[in-house]
């Protein structure tokens, strides 16, 4: 009988395709490991009336006023019911307490699940299983600091989980002055698929093929960094794509499930962004691009240090749009992927390495 482990991560958070698709890989990646494995549904606020009343809102809302995003919803809606693993729903966390037997792991990770911002939540530090099941995989704090308030209970939760891991340089420094302990650095589970597999999981596309886009995938709805885009692409006299969720300009938006997301990214010519995940998949296929601050340095909030983490770890940081280094200038610099993707490689096996130690010293006690 295969070994069943559990995934405590977002994977259907705000419409989100990076949290969605490192979920996905996650999932894909246990299961070539030779696990069962499904993400752990607990949502006890789906209990709340003014939850249902609001999620019900949202969707009149986006049906009057926003039907392309409405449409988008739907479309992702269908394939992470056809695609994802997703247990039973858990309401309570007794119950989820209760359930957790069912386990013989369960990993904590990807995405900002560490983030905290606001409160700090035991469900994403696996309080709710037994100390010997518990594997940290890659989650993000997203930020270098942890709020005053949850500093002890942060050092707590961090003490009981085993097999300690982040996604961050930052996170493992924090995570180090913090609790004492050493967090190995490892990749997000996107990555872990290489470009190859990834391809394996998508439709071919000859429309995209066949055609001269950027892709144009921003979080932040900017019109400066949108008009940048545009403009440079009536030079290169190329399209501009961008995904319906994050963008109000109806003549480039599409609206695109989480594999159509990913064959934009496959044949774009080039790719511009403000997304950790949009950088991640951009290394991983290849693609030349250019990234925009998605935050002010300044701002306190800001979760810039995944983007300069990632670059950094690559050699990519001219990938960077500052204001000495603008759009153009970056993305015509044409990269040399050999010795990228030899790094990716290497770090890739070391991930995996790292995950299959700690699930095999996890299963068999």
């Amino acid at each position: 009988m295969k070994k069943k482990v559990g995934i405590v991560t977002w994977y259907d958070s705000g419409y989100n395709y990076g949290s969605t698709l490192q979920a996905y890989a996650m999932q894909t990646i246990l299961q070539n490991m030779g696990c069962e494995s499904e993400l752990i549904n607990y949502k006890p606020e789906r209990k709340l009336f003014k939850y249902k009343f609001k999620e019900i809102g949202k969707r009149i809302y986006l049906y009057m006023f926003s039907k392309n995003v409405y449409l988008t919803w739907i479309r992702m809606d269908k394939w992470i019911k056809s695609n994802l693993n997703i247990s039973e729903e858990y309401d309570s966390f007794e119950q989820l307490k209760s359930k957790s037997i069912q386990y013989d792991a369960v990993i904590c990770g990807s995405d900002q699940i560490w983030n905290n911002d606001g409160s700090i939540n035991p469900f994403y530090y696996l309080q709710f299983v037994d100390k010997t099941k518990r594997i940290a995989y890659a989650p993000s704090i997203a930020r270098d600091y942890i709020d005053d308030r949850f500093v002890d209970i942060f050092n707590d939760y961090v003490q009981d989980i085993g097999y300690l891991s982040i996604r961050e340089k930052q996170g493992a420094q924090l995570i180090k002055k913090i609790t004492g302990r050493e967090a190995t650095v490892v990749l997000d589970p996107t990555l872990l698929l290489n470009k190859e597999q990834w391809e394996k999981q998508l439709p071919n596309n000859c429309e995209l093929e066949n055609k001269k886009y950027i892709f144009c995938y921003l979080l932040t709805k900017n019109d400066k960094y949108y008009n940048e885009v545009l403009e440079l692409s009536k030079k290169l006299n190329m399209e501009v794509i961008t995904p319906t969720l994050f963008s109000n300009h109806n003549n480039t938006s599409k609206n695109i499930d989480f594999f159509e997301f990913l064959n934009l990214i496959r044949y774009a010519d080039y790719i511009a962004t403000d997304s950790f995940h949009g950088v991640a998949f951009s290394l991983n296929f290849c693609k030349q691009f250019a990234v925009y601050k998605r935050f002010e340095d300044s701002y306190k909030g800001t979760q810039n240090s995944r983007i300069y983490n990632i670059l950094n770890e690559f050699n990519l940081n001219d990938r960077l749009i500052t204001e000495n280094n603008e759009l153009e200038q970056v993305i015509s610099e044409i990269k040399d992927y050999e010795t990228i993707s030899n790094i990716l490689d290497e770090k890739r096996q070391d991930s995996l390495g790292y995950l299959n130690r700690a699930l095999k010293s996890v299963l068999s006690k």
